[in-house]
């Protein structure tokens, strides 16, 4: 009983600590929270696999691989979600995975 209580106390205290959080932090802050149950949920977790990711939201719009000028060593998917015409292609609003060696560190919106 006190190990789940400071596993859930320092997980929420990652949680907290993350400056990126999506809309619906407070699903994965319950617990047991799996993978599998964010994927069905169509939802993300800090440590997600790639391939997981693709199953939960599909294959994003735009992929941008870190590179040797910018001192980020993250990968970024952009997925923009709507209409997929050019008329809609400055007002969609766009998700922004973060990976860091192949797993989400986390994700915002704009």
């Amino acid at each position: 009983m006190k190990l789940r209580i400071f596993v859930i106390s320092l997980t929420s205290a990652f949680l907290a600590s993350c400056a990126l959080l999506s809309d619906r932090a407070e699903v994965r802050e319950t617990s047991p929270y799996t993978t599998s149950d964010a994927i069905r949920a169509q939802d993300l977790i800090v440590g997600m696999r790639a391939d997981d990711v693709l199953r939960s939201w599909g294959n994003p719009s735009t992929v941008e691989e870190p590179s040797s000028e910018t001192t980020t060593s993250e990968e970024r998917w952009i997925y923009r979600f709507g209409p997929r015409h050019r008329a809609f292609e400055n007002v969609m609003p766009e998700r922004i995975v973060y990976f860091r060696a192949g797993r989400v560190v986390g994700w915002e919106s704009q």
